[in-house]
């Protein structure tokens, strides 16, 4: 009899510390079980974090798929608010001088500066993990100066000839973007827009010997509605 209450005293013992291990091992609450569920949890922050916040270089595909300037002939990135809407900024800037000697009392000089910015307010509707449809709208301004210059017999006669020209419009831009990889992604879309431009020229002829000058100024205005090509981009996430 007191074989058989001790054999019982040890197999108790025996059991009870496996059956506190399976306990352990199937407890959601366990540190191990605890670790795993924060790492998924941290995968899955991951993953929808990398549409928060994030920067974005814009380059357009061009023939024989080489890149160029998307909306802007500098630079043209965009700056994600959240999963569902996104600003895109685009500037153009460009400007030069030149100056040709035709004979040694003729010289023709001339320089040029032109400044734009676009900006587009996005809104994006999710279609899977890595495809996603939107469509925007913003302001487009644009500014430019034209200068030329003639001389002729030395400086006795000029030639100048100066054009200011404003811009100001609406764009659209509708279009898909698809992620290739996690932080690279192609872009196709239209781009319909209304422009209206402003433009005065003022042409001024001198003749220094008689003390003449002669000046005449002429302007125009033009509205347009219309669209760009589908462009076809790339954007590089950061």
């Amino acid at each position: 009899m007191k074989v058989l209450i001790l054999s019982g005293l040890v197999a108790g013992f025996i059991c009870l510390p496996l059956t506190s291990v399976a306990q352990n091992n199937s407890n959601p609450f366990s540190p191990d079980s605890t670790k795993t569920n924060t790492q998924n949890t941290q995968n899955e922050t991951t993953q929808s974090d990398m549409e928060h916040g994030d920067w974005a270089l814009m380059f357009q595909i061009d023939k024989n798929f080489t890149l160029k300037d998307f909306s802007g002939t500098l630079i043209s990135f965009q700056k994600n608010l959240s999963n569902r809407n996104a600003i895109r900024w685009g500037l153009n800037l460009d400007g030069g001088y030149s100056e040709q000697k035709n004979n040694p009392t003729q010289k023709t000089t001339t320089g040029n500066f032109h400044i734009g910015v676009s900006m587009d307010y996005l809104w994006y509707a999710h279609v899977s993990h890595d495809i996603r449809f939107y469509y925007g709208l913003g302001p487009i301004v644009g500014f430019g100066y034209d200068h030329t210059k003639n001389s002729q017999n030395s400086g006795v006669n000029v030639a100048k000839r100066t054009t200011v020209s404003e811009q100001i419009g609406l764009n659209g831009v509708a279009g898909v973007e698809w992620f290739v990889k996690s932080r690279i992604s192609l872009v196709a879309e239209y781009v319909p827009a209304l422009t209206g431009q402003y433009q005065s020229k003022v042409n001024k002829i001198i003749n220094t010997n008689a003390d003449t000058s002669i000046r005449t100024k002429t302007s125009s205005t033009d509205i347009h509605l219309g669209s760009m090509p589908v462009r076809f981009g790339v954007s590089v996430y950061f």
